[in-house]
């Protein structure tokens, strides 16, 4: 199934391809980690908040 997110920062709309089954486990509760082993840290944290890896680093990368 595909779950649209809008980046709280930037507002640009993306899309994850998910399993059906493993977006019901981690909507019941399942850790996401878990429900969601093949997509990225990156992808999760989208699915999750809505940030995207550009907009996620941006706000919390501290550089060197």
């Amino acid at each position: 199934m595909t779950i649209a997110t809008v980046c709280p920062r930037c507002k640009k709309e993306q899309e994850i391809e998910v399993n059906a089954d493993a977006y019901t486990s981690w909507l019941g509760g399942v850790k996401i980690q878990d429900a969601f082993p093949d997509l990225t840290s990156d992808e999760r944290e989208q699915l999750q908040t809505g940030y995207h890896k550009t907009c996620w680093d941006a706000i919390f990368w501290e550089g060197e």
